[in-house]
């Protein structure tokens, strides 16, 4: 019992404070910046794609290929960003089936790739696409001389690390990632 207490203790000063009410109704004020925040969608399955992809106000979606195979071409002709998310563990070559898909996706409008490893970025850079990557959290960019390693790699956007707290988020710039919701 005392070493529980003693460990809430330490952790108390890391939590956050929940706020007394969540309004989900857009004030006028909040409509105007929400319109500003791209806001892109992570989907496993081709079954969430289908049933996100027509919604309004999403800017881009994350799709795994099979899912990509199918909704490419009405979400580039409705004007969004395409990006394939990669799998989480990759080693050696990219499968040469998956390329031959990529090159077709990409001459049909697909617009990059949601990176996830290291060995992935490096096969992608090989190939030229660099320039084409949104890092995923699991990317190390905790700090601000990761994240410029990163903008010097060209890639596009990375993404805020899952495990900061606000403070270290405050931090870090932000101006070229995105954050989990």
């Amino acid at each position: 019992q005392a070493l529980a207490a003693l460990e809430e203790e330490i952790l108390q000063k890391y939590r956050r404070q929940e706020p007394a009410s969540v309004s989900l109704a857009p004030s006028s004020a909040k409509k105007s910046v929400r319109k500003n925040i791209p806001i892109y969608v992570s989907c496993e399955d081709i079954e969430t794609a289908l049933a996100l992809y027509k919604r309004e106000g999403i800017h881009g979606m994350y799709l795994n290929a099979d899912a990509m195979e199918v909704c490419l071409d009405d979400c580039v002709s409705r004007g969004m960003e395409m990006y394939l998310s990669l799998p989480h563990i990759m080693r050696g070559e990219m499968p040469r089936e998956l390329l031959t898909r990529i090159r077709e996706w990409m001459d049909r409008g697909m617009t990059g790739f949601l990176v996830r490893n290291l060995e992935t970025f490096a096969v992608l850079r090989k190939a030229g696409l660099a320039e084409k990557c949104v890092l995923d959290h699991s990317m190390y960019t905790w700090n601000d001389e990761a994240a410029d390693f990163w903008k010097d790699q060209k890639v596009l956007r990375n993404t805020v690390p899952l495990e900061l707290n606000e403070g270290e988020i405050r931090h870090r710039d932000n101006r070229d990632s995105e954050m989990l919701i």
